[in-house]
């Protein structure tokens, strides 16, 4: 096992864990509204200080942005655990370091930080930044899309560096 595919776990580890935290917390936007004072924002919930609870975001009632927002930052963990998976049957079993294990898992990382990074600049973009502010689980979910693509990119830099390309 070489120092780029370790680096590579590491940062495909780290990218899980930041997206896990940030992309079910409720705190991608923060704020005060004079009606229910301390507001705090998230793709599944909305949390209000005045009434002590959170509540689900409806589905329904959300903007088209928000649902696409919802719909890539899903298909980039579904591709975060894909890419997890790959890699722990190449560790488990190909020997080889040049196996299409190592190649899958690198293109399902750089496929789920392109997809995170995505539902990120749809966010960025669309929400209203007049009352609320962005805040720490967007830059978690941000991260994780960054170290996702790093982990991704060193996976496939392992594989072309191998002199043998055993498939």
């Amino acid at each position: 096992m070489s120092l780029k595919t370790v680096t590579a776990l590491y940062l495909l580890v780290a990218s899980a864990i930041f997206n896990v935290i940030g992309f079910s917390s409720p705190y991608w936007l923060t704020g005060n509204i004079d009606v229910f004072g301390r507001v705090w924002y998230g793709l599944w919930l909305t949390c209000y200080d005045i009434l002590e609870d959170c509540i689900n975001t409806d589905q329904a009632n959300q903007f088209g942005w928000e649902k696409g927002v919802a719909a890539m930052e899903i298909l980039g963990f579904m591709a975060l655990v894909a890419s997890c998976c790959f890699l722990l049957l190449a560790f488990l079993f190909c020997h080889s370091r040049q196996s299409l294990f190592t190649i899958l898992s690198g293109s399902f990382a750089i496929a789920a930080g392109v997809f995170m990074f995505i539902g990120v600049i749809i966010f960025g973009a669309e929400f209203d930044n007049t009352i609320l502010t962005l805040s720490w689980a967007f830059v978690l979910v941000l991260i994780s899309a960054l170290t996702s693509i790093a982990s991704g990119i060193l996976l496939i830099v392992e594989f072309k560096s191998a002199k043998v390309i055993s498939i």
